[in-house]
Protein backbone atom coordinates (compact mmCIF):
# COMPACT_ATOMS: atom_id res chain seq x y z
CA UNK A 1 0.00 0.00 0.00
CA UNK A 2 1.47 3.31 -1.06
CA UNK A 3 1.33 6.53 0.90
CA UNK A 4 -1.31 7.94 -1.44
CA UNK A 5 -3.56 4.93 -0.97
CA UNK A 6 -3.16 5.16 2.80
CA UNK A 7 -3.97 8.85 2.81
CA UNK A 8 -7.05 8.24 0.67
CA UNK A 9 -8.16 5.28 2.80
CA UNK A 10 -8.01 7.43 5.94
CA UNK A 11 -8.74 10.90 4.56
CA UNK A 12 -11.83 10.23 2.46
CA UNK A 13 -13.92 8.73 5.31
CA UNK A 14 -12.84 11.54 7.65
CA UNK A 15 -13.89 14.18 5.11
CA UNK A 16 -17.15 12.38 4.43
CA UNK A 17 -17.96 12.18 8.16
CA UNK A 18 -17.07 15.85 8.54
CA UNK A 19 -19.45 16.80 5.75
CA UNK A 20 -22.21 14.68 7.30
CA UNK A 21 -21.64 16.39 10.65
CA UNK A 22 -21.83 19.86 9.09
CA UNK A 23 -24.99 18.91 7.18
CA UNK A 24 -26.63 17.45 10.29
CA UNK A 25 -25.69 20.45 12.42
CA UNK A 26 -27.09 22.81 9.78
CA UNK A 27 -30.36 20.88 9.70
CA UNK A 28 -30.55 20.99 13.51
CA UNK A 29 -30.02 24.75 13.55
CA UNK A 30 -32.70 25.18 10.89
CA UNK A 31 -35.21 23.25 12.98
CA UNK A 32 -34.30 25.18 16.14
CA UNK A 33 -34.73 28.50 14.32
CA UNK A 34 -38.11 27.34 13.00
CA UNK A 35 -39.25 26.40 16.51
CA UNK A 36 -37.97 29.71 17.87
CA UNK A 37 -39.92 31.67 15.25
CA UNK A 38 -43.03 29.62 15.98
CA UNK A 39 -42.62 30.23 19.72
CA UNK A 40 -42.16 33.97 19.15
CA UNK A 41 -45.31 34.14 17.03
CA UNK A 42 -47.36 32.30 19.64
CA UNK A 43 -45.90 34.44 22.44
CA UNK A 44 -46.76 37.63 20.57
CA UNK A 45 -50.30 36.32 20.02
CA UNK A 46 -50.63 35.60 23.74
CA UNK A 47 -49.35 39.07 24.65
CA UNK A 48 -51.87 40.60 22.25
CA UNK A 49 -54.71 38.63 23.84
CA UNK A 50 -53.60 39.71 27.32
CA UNK A 51 -53.47 43.36 26.23
CA UNK A 52 -56.99 43.01 24.81
CA UNK A 53 -58.18 41.46 28.08
CA UNK A 54 -56.54 44.27 30.07
CA UNK A 55 -58.30 46.82 27.91
CA UNK A 56 -61.66 45.12 28.45
CA UNK A 57 -61.08 44.87 32.21
CA UNK A 58 -60.16 48.56 32.35
CA UNK A 59 -63.48 49.43 30.68
CA UNK A 60 -65.41 47.23 33.12
CA UNK A 61 -63.57 48.76 36.08
CA UNK A 62 -64.32 52.25 34.78
CA UNK A 63 -68.03 51.45 34.44
CA UNK A 64 -68.18 49.95 37.92
CA UNK A 65 -66.05 52.69 39.46
CA UNK A 66 -63.54 50.19 40.84
CA UNK A 67 -60.36 51.47 39.29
Amino acid sequence: MTNIQLCLAIGVPILFNGLLFVFGFTMLLTKVNHLENKFDANFNLLVGKLMELDSRMSKVEAKLGIG
